[in-house]
């Protein structure tokens, strides 16, 4: 009849609805972990980053204590070119003996 028929139909597209419903439930839960998992990933990805700044900042600082140092030992070494000048002024000049 009809009504049977109509009865049915509705049973089969409240059935397919409720499909639907269950797919697009699993559909918005896995959206979901994926977003949970790429959030986690950027959180991670800040951390990196934050430590990358500290090792970037620390190797800034060994490289300026670096360049220091390596000024100094130029100045040093000219004092001790200077001061070898001055002191072969004072000192007589050593001969080497030849052989006879």
């Amino acid at each position: 009849t009809v009504l049977a028929d109509n009865a049915e139909s509705a049973r089969v597209a409240a059935q397919g609805a409720t499909d639907q419903l269950d797919n697009t439930k699993r559909n918005v839960e896995a959206a979901q972990k994926n977003v949970e998992r790429i959030q986690k990933q950027m959180m991670e990805n800040e951390n990196s980053l934050y430590v990358i700044g500290n090792e970037k900042n620390t190797v800034e600082g060994n490289l300026e204590s670096t360049k220091s140092i390596q000024r100094k030992v130029h100045d040093l070494n000219e004092k001790l070119q200077s001061c070898k000048k001055m002191a072969s002024s004072f000192l007589p000049v050593q001969r080497t003996h030849q052989m006879q």
